[in-house]
């Protein structure tokens, strides 16, 4: 009984990550599409600032995480009845976005930091908000 009940653990965390991941892949899509795209053009659009496919992704990402949760939340109140269970899952994603995020806006300014002979951005903590850094 023990085996069945790790084997259904098991099972159920892998349903949950590929849930939470399909999810944030999705609505973090355009970042992958622009990191391509802004390398071609690093400075062939410094005119022009709010043309610049960074600016465009970022803000196609914020609109894809608007639409994605609210059809996250019709999906889960379908298939659920816990709101805690709810909550969370749409937590997960939540998190899982700003990780995928976070990772696209490190690579870029390590990048960025690169081309300008290590003068690239602020260096950030991989904390979570959870206080300080020295703490």
């Amino acid at each position: 009984m023990l085996d069945a009940k790790v084997e259904l653990d098991g099972r159920l965390r892998q349903v949950i990550t590929a849930f939470t991941s399909a999810f944030a892949d999705r609505i973090t899509a355009p970042l992958n599409d622009a990191a391509v795209t802004a390398a071609a053009t690093a400075t062939a659009t410094k005119k022009n600032k709010s043309d610049h496919p960074l600016l465009k992704a970022v803000a196609a990402v914020q609109t894809r995480a608007e639409k994605e949760i609210l059809l996250i939340r019709k999906k889960l109140n379908e298939y659920l009845d816990d709101p805690r269970t709810k909550e969370t899952l749409v937590s997960a994603v939540q998190d899982l976005v700003v990780q995928n995020y976070e990772t696209f806006y490190d690579a870029l300014m390590q990048r960025d930091g690169a081309d300008a002979s290590g003068g690239g951005g602020k260096k950030r903590g991989k904390g979570k908000g959870k206080g300080k850094e020295g703490e």
